[in-house]
């Protein structure tokens, strides 16, 4: 799950440099960004809905992902919104803050289900945490 918090990180923090830049040409700087963003999505699309199928399970989990659902929706929304008002800066700052926010909220999660259950959202027992 980190690394897909960093590769987003990674893409907020390209965003900001000029674009191509003497170190990156086009292509590379292009390519860059779809490889970032393909990890992001790749942990997004098996680690993320793996920790919430294990925090939520049986009938629990049919609720979390729906909630899942509304919320990148929502997400998604909001940010084609931003994007029409041209307000690309607020959108890469959102970007890297919830990028950000990702791992502590994970790990955060994490404890107060060992707390309640004395079992990791990984499946995993008091003994380990898988990150």
């Amino acid at each position: 799950m980190a690394m897909g918090s960093v590769a987003f990180l990674i893409i907020g923090l390209l965003g900001r440099l000029p674009f191509p830049n003497k170190f990156l040409g086009t292509g590379t700087w292009i390519l860059a960004f779809y490889v970032l963003h393909g990890i992001g999505r790749g942990v997004f699309e098996s680690t993320n809905k793996a920790a919430f199928g294990q925090t939520f399970p049986g009938e629990k989990g049919l609720g979390a992902f729906a909630n899942l659902l509304v919320q990148t929706t929502l997400a998604s929304v909001a940010g084609h919104i931003l994007a029409a008002l041209k307000l690309e800066d607020i959108v890469t700052y959102l970007l890297m803050a919830a990028a950000s926010l990702i791992l502590p909220g994970f790990l955060l999660a994490a404890a107060k289900k060992r707390a309640i259950t004395g079992i990791t959202p990984c499946g995993g027992s008091d003994a380990q945490l898988d990150v």
